[in-house]
């Protein structure tokens, strides 16, 4: 799994500190953020995100090319007057018309502003065909943390938005505590990672996250955030009323749990696309299998279906997540 795009705001807790790590602020410089979009060729854009001209000439080329396009268009500015982009198979970019130099000339003291292309921190390009290149097998954890809920969230807003459906993003938390005070009460970090309804938010213990990667691999890790998504879109959708997931106060069937694992494999099918933040590797999806089947209860555990514990049989959760996977969120019913 690579990085690909710039993420969302991430709450981290740490040793009882909470850190916001968020996007650059929009500021009217010449080197600052703007809206970024990319024009499909068949017609519509990408939804809008904050990029450097830069790094959005690199997202345009980066989209053009797995669309299979010799050319691409996209825009760059602000809502009262954007920049028309035009990026050529050779990596040529035009802005408005003007020629503003080639994206692989790029580089940190360009015209263009920015690092030059593609991925934030250490990424850009490689010179591969503008591909992001490719980073450390693991990842640390609040940066995995950061771009997959990145992704995670331009993905449900974009299917939200095409149903005619409200969308509300959820909060992350990534946390190294071992117990946190929540709307859903007190959590536990041997629960392992959850969704809280009623405060709407992700909880994520950092350990539960790191065996995962290290385990099976980056995406086992992502496919876990993926999950805990899927009952923030169930909350969206007014499938998690009056459920209170953390102290068990009423019943939390089996089958909401299967059902997000299924929502957690369209959004598998999604990042395999490279549309969004994160790209994924061969192999990648089929961590996120393995990571269902190892996390699967066992049959104790499933003796009472309604055991708020219970996630489903290794074998129902694979079986979800690749329908979810093959089909896409509409087969989750």
């Amino acid at each position: 799994m690579r990085r690909w795009m710039m993420g969302l705001m991430v709450m981290v807790v740490v040793s009882g500190s909470v850190v916001g790590l968020a996007p650059v602020p929009v500021v009217s410089a010449q080197y600052d953020t703007a809206e970024c979009v990319y024009y499909f060729p068949t017609g519509g854009s990408t939804v809008p995100f904050y990029a450097t001209f830069g790094d959005c000439a690199a997202y345009v080329y980066t989209s053009m090319t797995i669309m299979s396009q010799g050319e691409g268009y996209g825009a760059w500015g602000y809502s009262w007057g954007y920049s028309e982009l035009y990026v050529t198979g050779q990596g040529d970019v035009y802005a408005d018309g003007v020629y503003m130099g080639n994206l692989f000339d790029m580089g940190s003291d360009s015209d263009y502003g920015g690092s030059g292309g593609g991925s934030p921190g250490n990424g850009g390009t490689d010179g591969n065909n503008g591909q992001p290149s490719r980073q450390d097998d693991n990842w640390d954890i609040d940066e995995l943390v950061e771009y997959v809920s990145a992704d995670l969230d331009l993905f449900w807003s974009s299917a939200f938005e095409a149903g005619g459906f409200i969308y509300y993003t959820p909060d992350v938390v990534l946390t190294t505590r071992a117990s946190l005070s929540t709307a859903c009460g007190d959590w536990q970090e041997e629960m392992g990672p959850v969704y809280c309804a009623m405060d709407n938010t992700v909880y994520l213990p950092e350990f539960f996250l790191d065996i995962a990667q290290r385990e099976i691999g980056d995406f086992a890790a992502a496919i876990i955030i993926a999950h805990e998504w899927g009952h923030a879109v169930q909350a969206n959708l007014g499938i998690l009323q009056n459920i209170d997931y953390i102290n068990a106060t009423s019943t939390y069937p089996v089958n909401l749990e299967i059902q997000a694992d299924c929502l957690a494999g369209a959004y598998a099918a999604y990042a395999s696309y490279c549309e969004g933040y994160v790209c994924l590797d061969p192999g990648d999806l089929e961590e996120g299998a393995e990571q269902m089947w190892e996390v699967g209860s066992d049959y104790d555990a499933l003796t009472v279906w309604f055991n708020p514990r219970a996630h489903g049989r290794p074998e129902q959760r694979v079986e979800a997540y690749s329908t979810g996977l093959n089909y896409g969120y509409g087969a989750c019913n």
